[in-house]
């Protein structure tokens, strides 16, 4: 069995603060949530890699992983495996159980899986555990150690002031760390009247300020998709929807997964269950959905030519059903670039008609934002290779931004 340690880190609440009409108070945790949870990985081995980092991906969160570490039950001073193996999902689902209605901030270390100091039976258990985390992400904020712990720190180090004129809020943070040692955005809750707004902030920024009249001032951002969501190699925060989200600052929820696909499973090649399979474990507080994908389905229909009427039928079940399942949010749907290769204009044909079908606006990324995703020279200053025609580098979705921005506002 696998060796799975957990812990519960105790944190503190800060006091609130108040102005004429405006209540706020610094989120315990980012976005509001009423837990955290980090997933961190130990002894460097090589199942961290092959088997924890493609699951975590295909549920949208990440972890932490240590190399080298621990020499356990050594010298009588270390835990011993004996003291550490329950690890049962039943156990690990406990502990997060505990975790949430403490409000608390949760480390669970994992060691050997299927090598070192674990055996393969665990691994169902993890992963069943995993997607219990995955479907909890309203409520508990999945991240890695450092996002965590840095958020903390300058919680407990930070106040805020709030000043209230007209239709124009601001956020006054005085925080007492290292600006160059602490970079993770703080959340502050903020009550007006009967509106509750989640609103991040620099707490070394100064005063910040934000627009109340702006209808997408703190609300809460779905986006589901492929790598082009996931954004493959580097970090979601480089993507034009990320920061489209935070001009505003939106809540932010990204279900992208490398080499998703809208209709079909790819779990044979590491790439996880079909949108269409996964689409309701989102959060359902969301008040806008996004969904950036098509690439893979072009793809796939290229190496199956008998599957274009499978997409159609489960294209047209997605769409239904994302009408169905978020019925107060408003739905976008971005396709892909305009590959030079077999079925992407069939694909993004089919993304269209579906989408007037159920009224779901589409922003046609053939013809926005200039990507010239067959121009080689385009491609080796824009994309994260030369050779790419899916991923973005920063600079590319910087291209983008003022585009989502604009389109997420005509929703």
């Amino acid at each position: 069995m696998k060796k799975t340690t957990v812990f519960i880190l105790a944190t503190i609440c800060l006091a609130g603060v108040s102005c004429r009409g405006v209540d706020a108070e610094i989120c315990k945790y980012h976005q509001g949530r009423e837990a955290a949870v980090s997933l961190t990985f130990d002894d460097g081995l090589i199942d961290r890699y092959t088997l924890v980092a493609a699951e975590l991906n295909h549920l949208g969160m990440q972890g932490t992983s240590g190399v080298d570490s621990v020499f356990m039950g050594q010298d009588g001073s270390r835990l011993t495996w004996d003291m550490c193996s329950d690890s049962t999902y039943g156990s690990m689902s406990r502990w997060l159980r505990k975790v949430i209605d403490g409000g608390e901030w949760g480390v669970m270390m994992t060691h050997g899986i299927r090598i070192g100091q674990g055996q393969k039976e665990g691994e169902s258990e993890l992963k069943r555990f995993y997607r219990e985390l995955s479907g909890k992400r309203d409520s508990v904020w999945v991240d890695v150690f450092a996002h965590v712990a840095s958020y903390i720190t300058e919680r407990d180090h930070c106040t805020i002031s709030v000043k209230k004129s007209g239709r124009t809020l601001s956020i006054t943070p005085s925080c007492t760390l290292d600006a160059s040692l602490y970079r993770q955005p703080l959340t502050a809750r903020v009550k007006i009247g009967e509106d509750v707004l989640y609103l991040d902030f620099d707490p070394f920024g100064g005063t910040q300020t934000y627009d109340l009249s702006d209808p997408l001032l703190g609300r809460t951002l779905n986006i589901i998709g492929d790598s082009y969501v996931r954004n493959h190699l580097e970090p979601m925060q480089y993507t034009w929807h990320y920061k489209a989200a935070a001009r505003h600052s939106m809540v932010y929820n990204n279900y992208g997964i490398n080499g998703s696909s809208i209709a079909f499973d790819r779990s044979d090649r590491g790439f996880g269950v079909s949108m269409l399979d996964r689409f309701t474990r989102m959060s359902h507080e969301a008040d806008y959905i996004l969904v950036v994908a098509g690439h893979n389905d072009a793809g796939y229909i290229t190496e199956h030519p008998d599957s274009t009427d499978v997409l159609m039928e489960r294209l047209d079940l997605f769409c239904r059903g994302l009408k169905e399942q978020y019925p107060g949010a408003k739905l976008g749907f971005v396709t892909p670039w305009a590959v030079d290769r077999p079925n992407f204009p069939e694909v993004i044909a089919a993304i269209h008609n579906t989408c007037d079908k159920y009224g779901i606006k589409v922003l046609d990324a053939v013809v926005t934002g200039g990507i010239k995703v067959n121009d080689p020279d385009f491609r080796k200053r824009y994309f994260q290779r030369q050779n790419d025609t899916a991923h973005l580098n920063a600079a590319g979705h910087d291209l983008l931004v003022d585009w989502g921005d604009a389109f997420l506002r005509s929703l």
